[in-house]
């Protein structure tokens, strides 16, 4: 009997220490540099950017087209029939007039006009589009930072979860072995039932968290897998500490932050756009010239294009002036005005608030950075007196649940240190890309 318990045990173990080969082999190990990089490569809005920038680069080349002339050529091919059996050589309807003869008619000409004085509406016009180029890209910069600290915050919030799950399950044992003790002294009749009770309640809660940080670590790794378009399993992720940046942190100009560049940008094209309203209501100069060919025959339509021939040949100035145009567009005029003022005081807020984001992290990061070396031998310390714990249990000394009961305590401590050292490496990390982005 006690062959196959041992049988059955060594198989146990086969089992379960091939099953540890397979997780150990499929592990997928996560840097934060790493998953940083996978999203901003697959990010669906920087791609979109860059598709914007595109966009705003093919509009610009289009308003480029507004400093040349216009030519046109245009070709016309007609059979006129005349119901007044030419009892009159022309009618005249308003500004029309139409011959009265039953003819084949064919026409061509070239058109060449040219806009010789706007007051720079044109001009305005190009600008204008010069900042949307700007706008796209300055949109592209704002978004990369935001990706960066999304992922930053995902990333801390799955590795505190994975610290937390994996702390947990090693205290799991640790409160069954104690269960096992407090059931062996009540038995002895040492302790009462209570300690029991409570140490049963002790173990549940430990398995109630190792599940709720296990759920935790799946919802923020479905987070991270939308943003990189990688699959990750909880039970076969492994995720390495968040790490210290070299790079010394200058002071942060907040007049170069996509979010104030933006505003500026905007208040610009609205400013050009005021201008160019105001351009707009002044009279605008055209150049024109004019060549036409004609052809006709009463009998045959082959015939006419035989007829074709130049005709006349005219050049010539033409003056638009905007009369009731001119009324709505004053209207337009108030409109961008009071946007061009609104603008202005939205980008005073953001960077009021973009200020205060940065010194507050600041200030946390000047607290953190005097302490974070030191949390570094703490912990290190508390890993110390964790493995002497677990040499003493080993070694079954004398008052062996005390023992159990101190290394739990040290676990806990230590999960709490961790948490402390995440929390400021990842402001840390924050204040750095703002700081980058801002130079």
């Amino acid at each position: 009997m006690n062959a196959l318990k041992i049988k059955v045990s060594f198989s146990s173990l086969i089992i379960f220490l091939f099953i540890l080969n397979i997780i150990e082999v499929n592990a997928v190990t996560l840097e934060f540099k790493d998953v940083l990089q996978k999203a901003i490569q697959y990010s669906y809005d920087l791609n979109i950017s860059i598709i914007s920038t595109e966009i705003s680069k093919n509009e610009l080349n289009k308003a480029k087209l507004q400093f040349y002339p216009e030519l046109k050529f245009r070709f016309d091919s007609e059979y006129f029939h005349d119901f007044m059996d030419g009892s009159s050589s022309v009618t005249a309807i308003g500004n029309t007039l139409y011959p009265n003869n039953t003819k084949y008619q064919d026409s061509f000409s070239v058109d060449l006009s040219y806009n010789i004085l706007d007051f720079g509406v044109r001009k305005k016009q190009f600008q204008i589009a010069e900042m949307d180029v700007e706008s796209s890209k300055a949109a592209r910069e704002k978004l990369l930072i935001d990706l960066k600290t999304n992922v930053l915050d995902l990333y801390t919030e799955a590795l505190t979860a994975y610290r937390e799950k994996n702390a947990y399950l090693e205290l799991l044992p640790l409160m069954n072995e104690l269960y096992v003790i407090k059931n062996r002294t009540y038995n002895a009749g040492i302790s009462n039932k209570t300690e029991i009770v409570e140490q049963k309640i002790k173990e549940t809660r430990i398995v109630q968290n190792i599940e709720e940080q296990k759920n935790r670590l799946i919802s923020i790794l479905i987070n991270i897998s939308f943003l990189t378009g990688e699959v990750y399993e909880e039970q076969l992720v492994k995720m390495l500490p968040l790490t210290m940046m070299e790079k010394k942190i200058n002071a942060a100009n907040f007049k170069n932050h996509p979010d104030t560049r933006l505003y500026e940008i905007e208040i610009k094209k609205k400013n050009l756009e005021i201008s160019r309203v105001k351009k707009s209501l002044l009279p605008q100069v055209d150049f024109y010239l004019r060549y036409n060919l004609y052809g006709t025959d009463t009998a045959s339509y082959a015939a006419s294009y035989n007829d074709i021939r130049q005709r006349n040949f005219s050049v010539g100035l033409t003056t638009t002036f905007p009369i009731l145009e001119s009324f709505e567009k004053n209207y337009n005029l108030k409109k961008a005005c009071f946007e061009a003022e609104k603008l202005k005081i939205e980008k005073s807020k953001k960077m009021a608030e973009i200020e205060k984001v940065y010194l507050d992290i600041k200030e946390k990061y000047r607290f953190y950075k005097a302490d974070i070396e030191i949390d570094k031998r703490i912990l290190n310390d508390i890993e110390i007196k964790i493995d002497m714990q677990k040499r003493m249990t080993k070694e079954k000394v004398s008052d062996y649940a005390s023992i159990l009961e101190q290394q739990a305590e040290l676990i806990k401590e230590r999960l709490e240190m961790e948490k402390i050292i995440i929390t400021k490496i990842s402001a840390f990390k924050k204040l750095q890309f703002i700081s980058e982005v801002s130079q």
